[in-house]
């Protein structure tokens, strides 16, 4: 994982995720977090696709650690019991939170997502994660819609995109329209539709560099 993450910032990534759901085993785990850079920690449970064992406790348990080692960044899934989550915010500190959601079936409509924004944003967190399935051309359409609209919902930054082929266009038109980060694979791809970083980094800098209007 160490040399997966020093391999993607040699390529250009500008912050590092750290998938820890995909260590088989977690004794002295918190070497990864030994890199220069910033760096997301997720745990991902198997219910938003990832791929932890463990219990819902020990997966916080391990966030918890990460926080306390002083991670920049710690992914906290909206759907984690509330009594959990609350342990990682009281360890937080100067780590920003990001609160994410993942629907691997489908892309509802910008006013659901609009609505789920709103849920999300009541939370206290530093910035949102929603990330849906594109089955159609439409579906990439209607997360970029919830994009621009989000503004008018939430005061934090979002960071959306749609999955799976059909969607990939909206990792590289979402930095357009106001997403703050774009997520690319240093090894095997995490989500479909996801590219390389080094494709990433080509794409993105071909694209043009825009201010977004209100």
């Amino acid at each position: 994982m160490l040399q997966l993450a020093k391999k993607a910032i040699s390529e250009g990534a500008d912050v590092v995720e750290l998938r820890i759901d995909s260590l088989r085993n977690f004794g002295g785990w918190e070497r990864v977090l030994d890199l220069d850079g910033p760096v997301i920690l997720t745990n991902r449970s198997p219910r938003e696709g990832g791929h932890f064992r463990g219990s819902e406790s020990e997966r916080v348990r391990l966030l918890v650690q990460g926080v306390s080692s002083g991670v920049e960044c710690v992914d906290v899934e909206f759907s984690t019991p509330p009594r959990l989550a609350a342990q990682i915010r009281e360890k937080a500190g100067h780590t920003s939170i990001l609160l994410s959601h993942h629907d691997f079936k489908r892309t509802p409509r910008p006013a659901r997502l609009l609505a789920l924004a709103g849920r999300m944003a009541r939370r206290p967190c530093d910035l949102l994660k929603i990330v849906t399935t594109a089955c159609t051309l439409r579906d990439g359409l209607r997360i970029l819609e919830f994009v621009v609209s989000s503004r008018d919902v939430v005061d934090r930054p979002v960071i959306a995109f749609a999955m799976g082929e059909a969607g990939m266009f909206t990792r590289f038109v979402g930095p357009i329209v106001g997403v703050p980060l774009v997520y690319a694979a240093a090894g095997k791809p995490t989500a479909p539709g996801q590219l390389s970083v080094r494709e990433t980094v080509r794409v993105l800098s071909s694209l043009p560099r825009w201010e977004v209007e209100d």
